[in-house]
């Protein structure tokens, strides 16, 4: 028997506490989202949630007309890694910025363990929502996996075609938002957030996860 939403929101609640509803119809998808992956991140085609191992916008839309009930989690205090400024990092450290400052190309490295909770936290969400009988539930993370220190993808160089049978944590990976075509900052601002973009590293990070839920 499928608890009452008010009840779901409360198990929410215990595990992460940040979330809105938010209408799926107000969760936007569009084709220019990956070209920012394909154009412009060093981390395409190198994860296995990354494109172009991840739904497309169209796949995207026509599972979102599926639903009528969706969270957005919002992901803030963000744990960032404090090795990374060490001088000596060779994919991290940049002298272009100075020293002690991130490399802006290797922003992910930053706050690797900010992405990996919000690629740990959002299928237990998930979990907690199909096991109280809200059997449709799926949740998307953000930005490249961050499960294992190195995907295997990269570490063994696979060439296409890639399947889900290379992926080491299957059962908890999941397609991050901007990965499958949805514009997070639209899709926050709809749902109530005030994201913002950020001009320096001493700014604020805040990271997003969506949960559809029936």
């Amino acid at each position: 028997m499928s608890l009452e939403i008010s009840s779901l929101e409360d198990i929410f609640k215990e595990i992460h506490s940040d979330f809105k509803p938010i209408d799926p119809s107000k969760v936007v998808v569009a084709n220019w989202v990956r070209w920012k992956c394909k154009y412009g991140c060093k981390a395409y085609g190198k994860h296995y949630s990354c494109p172009p191992h991840t739904p497309t916008p169209e796949k995207t839309k026509s599972v979102l007309e599926e639903y009528t009930t969706a969270y957005l989690f919002r992901f803030q205090d963000i744990e960032i890694d404090p090795e990374y400024l060490q001088e000596g990092q060779p994919t991290c450290y940049s002298e272009v910025m100075g020293e002690g400052k991130p490399n802006p190309k290797h922003l992910h490295h930053y706050f690797y363990p900010g992405v990996k909770n919000v690629y740990e936290t959002m299928p237990k969400l998930e979990r907690e929502a199909f096991i109280h009988g809200f059997y449709k539930a799926f949740s998307f993370v953000g930005l490249p996996c961050s499960l294992c220190n190195e995907c295997i993808i990269e570490e063994k160089q696979l060439e296409e075609p890639i399947s889900k049978k290379h992926c080491r944590n299957p059962e908890t990976m999941r397609p991050p938002m901007e990965g499958s075509g949805i514009d997070v900052i639209k899709t926050a601002k709809n749902a109530g957030y005030k994201p913002e973009i950020l001009t320096t590293t001493e700014q604020p990070i805040d990271l997003y996860g969506l949960l559809l839920i029936e």
